[in-house]
């Protein structure tokens, strides 16, 4: 698989100076007390696609039903599901992220196909928002405080970034970032994600929660294909993502540093030939995915640089993650014959 193919791939599972270190980590070993779990929402029939998980296992996400209009629900623990609709919902309802006290956020579409963002309360209780002025805005993410971050559209169809306080206050940042999990604000509200230039090609950037920006790619990177995909960002500021080398071939994870200490940390699995880190929880556990050969799976790599590895069903055609929790429990979807369907991956012990 070349490199254009797996960042396509990859995009299909999901849609200042700088020091350069190496990090081995040790070998990868698969936990044969792990968990796999596979859900599908009741009425699912175009796909359920989980996106954020709370310390305690409860899910949340989207899934599509046969006119492939999409309804956000809720998962237990205990595996039973709720669906709920945002009211003025006309083309879909997208839950994107869910914060400790079960509090989640994410955005709708309404008749005019203007995208709006809402809050779903513990007790279900709905409300609504919009950047002030806003042609188009989009909740993402959720930290613990209930402070949200986002994407905002101008008039003239500009993206910018939001953070939104509990009581209703913006602040607007540049440049505007892709952020694509819930695991992109953390705890003090510092944001991280990735964007693209006039080039195409993709910067990251960490904004801290006093409002400073700092924008940031990986000392050897691609200079013309992509570049480097900031995903997650830790309780102590450490930001997790993925880039693409100075030979255009491989993608690499790294993880940064609140100093700005860049560290590759390619896992050390055989038979591996690319790495993405696609979330980060508040103890700097990572998950990701590892491209062989023969497939797609999933790792989880632990700050001090233990790899456990987990595979989808077989016969699965593809695998995406999308939120890791304080537990170590893995959520996101998996792809077979018969369509997309949600799991949880429970470590051992979790």
């Amino acid at each position: 698989m070349n490199t254009a193919s797996r960042i396509a791939l990859r995009a299909f599972c999901a849609l200042l100076g700088v020091v350069a270190m190496a990090l081995s980590d040790t070998g990868a070993t698969a936990s044969p007390t792990a968990t796999f779990t596979t859900f599908d929402v009741p009425g699912d029939v175009g796909g359920t696609f989980p996106k954020g998980i709370t310390p305690g296992g409860e899910i949340t996400g989207y899934y599509c039903d046969a006119q492939f209009i999409c309804h956000g629900f809720v998962r237990a623990l205990t595996g039973a599901i709720t669906t709920f609709d945002v009211p003025g919902d006309a083309f879909g309802t997208f839950p994107s992220g869910i914060n400790p006290a079960g509090v989640i956020t994410g955005y709708y579409i309404d008749a005019n196909f203007v995208f709006h963002g809402f809050l779903r309360a513990a007790d279900g209780t709905l409300s609504t928002f919009d950047f002030p002025g806003a042609a188009d805005t989009q909740a993402i993410a959720i930290d613990p405080r209930g402070f949200t971050t986002g994407i905002w559209v101008d008039s003239n169809f500009n993206a910018h970034n939001f953070v939104r306080a509990p009581g209703g206050t913006f602040t607007s940042f540049d440049p505007g970032v892709i952020v694509n999990n819930s695991d992109v604000i953390n705890a003090a509200g510092a944001v991280t994600g990735y964007y693209p230039d006039n080039n195409g090609l993709i910067h990251s950037l960490v904004r801290t929660p006093d409002g400073v920006v700092t924008t940031f790619d990986a000392p050897r990177v691609c200079p013309t294909l992509n570049g480097t995909f900031a995903t997650g960002i830790d309780s102590a500021g450490l930001v997790a993502g993925s880039y693409v080398d100075a030979g255009c071939a491989n993608i690499h994870a790294f993880q940064r540093a609140s100093n700005g200490t860049f560290t590759t940390i390619d896992p050390a699995i055989p038979g591996a030939t690319d790495f993405e880190v696609d979330a980060i929880n508040p103890q700097g556990t990572m998950s990701g995915l590892y491209f062989t050969s023969s497939g797609v799976f999933g790792f989880s790599r632990s700050p001090g640089g233990i790899v456990t590895t987990y595979s989808a069903p077989a016969g699965s055609l593809g695998l995406s993650d999308a939120a890791i929790n304080a537990a170590g429990a893995i959520t996101g979807f998996y792809v077979d014959s018969s369509g997309d369907h949600g799991y949880v991956w429970t470590p051992a012990g979790g």
